[in-house]
Formats: C-alpha cells, sequence, structure tokens
C-alpha cells in the first residue's frame, strides 16, 4: 500500500525560504490600548501605535480578555474559552491543564507567536493568576491573566 500522492509533497530549500519571507513581511502593529482607561492612549489628541514586543503584548492581553465566539466575534476563532471552567465542579488538575490548552489555543493563532509555556497557576483568595512565557519572532515575553 502507497502513500496518496498528496502526501508526496516535496519542498525545496527555496519554497522553505520564501514561506519564512512570507512571515517576517508582515505587519504587526496595533493601537496603543489603555486597559485601565478601557480606551485608546492619546498623545497630542492622536493615537499611538505599537510594533515588536509591545504589540505583542497587547495583542496577547486583548485576547485573553476576550470571551471567544461572542458579540462581533461570534464567527472568528478570535478570543479564549478559557472563562468556561470558571466555577466548574471538575479536578483543578484537570482544569488546570484545559486552561494551558486554552490560553496556548487562542495565543498561537498569532503567527508572531512561536509557543507558550512555563504556566504557573497562583490562587489569591478567590482570585487565580495565571502567568506564562511566550517565544515570539521579538523574543520571550512574560504573559498574564487573572480571573
Amino acid at each position: 500500500m502507497s502513500l496518496p500522492d498528496i502526501a508526496k509533497l516535496e519542498y525545496t530549500e527555496n519554497d522553505v525560504v520564501e514561506k519564512q519571507q512570507q512571515r517576517e513581511s508582515r505587519v504587526y502593529k496595533t493601537l496603543v490600548w489603555d486597559f485601565e482607561k478601557g480606551d485608546f492612549e492619546l498623545r497630542d489628541g492622536k493615537t499611538l501605535e505599537a510594533d515588536g514586543k509591545k504589540y505583542l503584548k497587547i495583542w496577547i492581553k486583548k485576547t485573553l480578555l476576550t470571551i471567544k465566539s461572542t458579540l462581533i466575534f461570534e464567527e472568528t476563532e478570535y478570543g479564549s474559552e478559557h472563562y468556561s471552567l470558571i466555577g466548574s465542579n471538575l479536578k483543578p488538575t484537570f482544569v488546570e491543564e484545559e486552561m494551558k490548552r486554552m490560553i496556548r489555543e487562542a495565543l498561537i493563532r498569532n503567527s508572531a507567536v512561536r509557543s507558550v509555556s512555563n504556566f504557573e497557576f497562583e490562587q489569591e483568595g478567590s482570585r487565580l493568576k495565571i502567568t506564562f512565557d511566550v517565544d515570539s519572532i521579538f523574543g520571550i515575553l512574560n504573559g498574564e491573566v487573572g480571573l
């Protein structure tokens, strides 16, 4: 039994280099958001742009604060599902593993993100703080989400 033709794909080094160049040529920018005020950050009445690590930190926070498949994001894959586990009666170890998976899935959708790892969970009364590392094309970033 042999593999179907579709499984016999061969890539040249040029194909791989071209794909890498496409990934690197993407524009990674966003407007700076003030999460405490809940509005865009302004200087002299104009919005500010962020790129590089600052862009990715803002994107990560926005993504994890957005509940997946709600409101204007209903038909998209934007946001995270980890909020669905709040108040569940499941075993804490299962909940932690599911939250890791859900956060990882939400963040890996951005082509600037290579991996998400080193999760730590810290319970402070009724609040849960989750920290993690994000390996990206801009370097390693520390991420955090509180529930």
